[in-house]
């Protein structure tokens, strides 16, 4: 091979090294060097719709799971878990309602993670699913503060969550756009990192 040849061929190798050192350098990672189970209480509030509030006065459980931090992706499935609230009620008579839920985080402001809060719940009564209610709302997850704060869930207000017939008339309506009032679940127990377990810790770079 020829010198120059070899100088082609170095030259090369050196612009594409660049390359992916530069779109490394760029890529967002998403990092969590916290707990990676969690429960948090809280979840007093309502869901109004154009017919009958689903309102719940007791303290409310949610369970999460983190999920592995990606490379190289925005946006994050953070964690998914259930949600139980309790002494909820529909026409005044009461109700159990319970939820499956994802976290999507989107973005990053100091220590608060914003994104999507995926659900999908049933409201039951004498075990009878009598509502279906399904769709998004945003929230903001707030990183816990060593020795003693613990992380907090915060649900925004307004969402996409819509109300629907499960066995039978659902009394919020069918099809109806519900409207939630803002949800605060703080984290009470944690497992899986560092000590003090006080919930995930989230950053991102870049």
């Amino acid at each position: 091979m020829g010198m120059f040849t070899r100088l082609v061929v170095l030259t090369a190798a050196l612009l594409s090294s660049s390359a992916m050192l530069a779109s490394s350098a760029g890529a967002v990672i998403w990092h969590n060097t916290g707990d990676t189970a969690f429960t948090a209480l809280g979840g007093v509030g309502t869901l109004s719709s154009t017919s009958t509030p689903l309102i719940c006065t007791g303290t409310g459980t949610a369970t999460g799971t983190v999920a592995a931090t990606p490379a190289g992706v925005s946006t994050w499935s953070m964690a998914s878990g259930t949600i139980t609230l309790s002494m909820c009620t529909v026409s005044g008579q009461s109700v159990g309602v319970d939820c499956g839920y994802t976290l999507t985080a989107t973005s990053q402001s100091g220590t608060v993670t914003n994104g999507t809060f995926d659900a999908t719940c049933g409201v039951y009564l004498a075990n009878i699913k009598i509502c279906h209610i399904s769709g998004t709302d945003s929230f903001a997850y707030t990183n816990p503060v060593a020795p003693s704060t613990f992380g907090k869930i915060q649900l925004g207000t307004g969402g996409t969550l819509r109300v629907s017939n499960g066995a039978s008339n659902c009394p919020m309506g069918n099809g109806d756009l519900g409207h939630l009032s803002p949800l605060t679940f703080i984290i009470s127990s944690a497992t899986g990192g560092p000590t003090p377990h006080l919930g995930p810790v989230i950053t991102r770079t870049a």
